[in-house]
């Protein structure tokens, strides 16, 4: 099978999309299928072993001209302008990225539409890719695609940003919809990389779950032996500066004997803390008593897998909170507002998880197991195959 798989193009960080894509590709490509990642166009090419990459058109934040978009980006994150930026909803993020920017999505469904002709795939998966799901459709090719249910329709708020979709959707004689949300609707298969506890579908929804497309770490077994000794914090691009973080964790781990590691800063940054831009989260999180972390999905699912109780300051962003009150629900983890994010708020918060450590990794103990068991990367290409091998036979009769 020839697929193109088509992450959401962001000069913001997106790194749930781009990093969900890298791994099902890479997982496509051992199975042996031909498997071309669209990335930006002038970047640097990022594609696994085996995996052609197939630059595309990069929106400019806000559907500003490019060159002014290409100057004031880097800029307003420096400042950190785009944390204070509340998200309320998907339609949030596509406004500001430039991905619901008519201009944009003209130039980049045809620009996609030229790819599918020109490599001649079998199918498309979309990682939240508004263009590649309605070039796809306008070239009645087979698409696929990741939903959330944060990213459902009813949590649109924002009926300006469907303006510029609907007018690209007119042009190719398709249906208008209420909300960009509504595209994502669209694929003849839609999975969720979490599992029903996490995302709250109903029972008959149209939607595979699978867990993270990753699958669960193997030796979580021999880990659970490893002392839990540390506390490990990322918290990407969120409300909480890692700068912040520093500060006011090792003021809440005053005197408790517990390691602090903190990702997003130089090595040496602070004294006494362990500071990296990237951390080796498998390695740390088996010795982690606390995660704290942003909310993303990845984070808090990497949570979960190796059994760390997760203190979570989401900010304003609707997907991480909805992560956020999702972990409490389940019990694998509290919920911190970022404007309380203080040295005696933290040592409160996590005094609470490792009093209680127990039950969180219990919690997220039974998770794992149903996470386990739903299959991941290869539960999207078999259930791929077989809607694909579906399809095909209903063509030939």
């Amino acid at each position: 099978m020839r697929v193109l798989i088509a992450p959401m193009m962001a000069m913001a960080e997106s790194a749930g999309p781009a990093s969900r894509a890298q791994i099902l590709a890479s997982a496509m490509a051992a199975k042996g299928w031909e498997v071309a990642l669209c990335v930006p166009e002038g970047a640097p090419v990022n594609a696994p072993a085996g995996v052609q990459a197939i630059p595309v058109r990069m929106p400019v934040p806000l559907g500003l001209p490019r060159a002014i978009g290409k100057r004031m980006f880097p800029l307003a994150q420096r400042l950190g302008l785009n944390r204070r930026v509340p998200m309320a909803c998907f339609d949030d993020v596509l406004r500001l990225t430039g991905n619901a920017d008519g201009r944009y999505l003209e130039a980049a469904v045809q620009q996609m539409r030229e790819v599918i002709r020109r490599e001649r795939f079998d199918a498309v998966y979309s990682e939240f890719s508004v263009p590649a799901i309605v070039a796809a459709l306008a070239e009645e090719m087979p698409v696929f695609g990741t939903v959330s249910y944060p990213t459902q329709p009813s949590f649109a708020s924002d009926p300006a940003t469907v303006a510029g979709v609907n007018r690209v959707l007119r042009s190719l004689s398709m249906e208008s919809v209420r909300s960009p949300e509504d595209v994502l609707l669209m694929p003849q298969v839609r999975f969720v990389p979490s599992c029903r506890a996490m995302e709250p579908f109903p029972e008959d929804a149209p939607v595979v779950f699978t867990g993270p497309f990753a699958g669960m770490p193997s030796n979580v077994t021999e880990a659970a032996e490893v002392p839990r000794d540390v506390v490990v914090a990322y918290l990407g691009n969120g409300a909480v500066t890692p700068r912040r973080a520093v500060v006011m964790l090792a003021e809440a781990l005053k005197n408790s004997g517990l390691g602090l590691y903190v990702a997003g800063l130089p090595e040496g940054f602070a004294e006494g803390v362990r500071t990296a831009p990237r951390l080796d989260f498998a390695a740390l999180l088996p010795r982690a008593v606390v995660f704290v972390n942003h909310g993303g999905q990845n984070s808090v699912m990497d949570g979960i897998a190796f059994g760390a109780p997760q203190l979570i300051c989401p900010g304003r962003v609707f997907e991480r909170r909805f992560n956020a009150e999702a972990a409490a629900r389940n019990s694998v983890g509290v919920m911190l507002e970022h404007e309380c994010f203080d040295g005696r708020s933290v040592h409160d918060a996590i005094g609470q998880l490792v009093d209680d450590r127990e039950k969180f990794q219990d919690a997220a103990r039974d998770l794992r197991a149903k996470l386990s068991n739903l299959g991941g990367a290869v539960q999207v290409m078999s259930v791929m195959s077989e809607s694909m091998a579906h399809e095909s036979r209903g063509l030939s009769t």
